[in-house]
């Protein structure tokens, strides 16, 4: 795969450089593993790598990262997420999941779900969302 495009987000900075920046614990006063989001252009879609758990506390970073892609996009994209690397991903990923799924229908586009890992692939079931998302698997 080759990348044309490669940056890390790791905090709030919106720069695209990594800055290290911790997100809060789930009781608000310690840091927790980040969420990782690495941004990729792989076979004229592009792709947001993200590696960490999407709950409340990182779901507006993975909504942040992929305004930023649509805000800049053409007509008709493909935004692909790569969820190899999310263990968990709560009732607010999900929210994420399909806002851009429908924010990228009005332009035309489309979001493609790569390689969810068995637990998130089943919160996915459970809610029946796996049904109106696109899922490719490349292993």
């Amino acid at each position: 795969m080759a990348n044309e495009h490669d940056r890390t987000h790791s905090g709030g900075s919106g720069d695209g450089r990594s800055n290290g920046a911790e997100a809060a614990g789930a009781d608000g006063a310690g840091p927790e593993a980040p969420l990782l989001i690495a941004e990729a252009q792989e076979d004229g879609a592009f792709v947001l790598h993200i590696a960490g758990d999407v709950d409340p506390h990182s779901a507006p970073m993975l909504t942040r990262a992929i305004d930023r892609y649509l805000d800049t996009s053409p007509p008709s994209a493909r935004l692909v997420l790569d969820l190899a690397k999310v263990p968990f991903l709560d009732s607010s990923g999900l929210r994420v999941l399909l806002a851009a799924r429908k924010r990228l229908i009005e332009l035309g586009g489309t979001l493609v779900l790569r390689d969810p890992n068995p637990p998130v692939q089943r919160v996915l079931e459970i809610t029946r969302v796996s049904g109106e998302l696109e899922i490719e698997s490349t292993t």
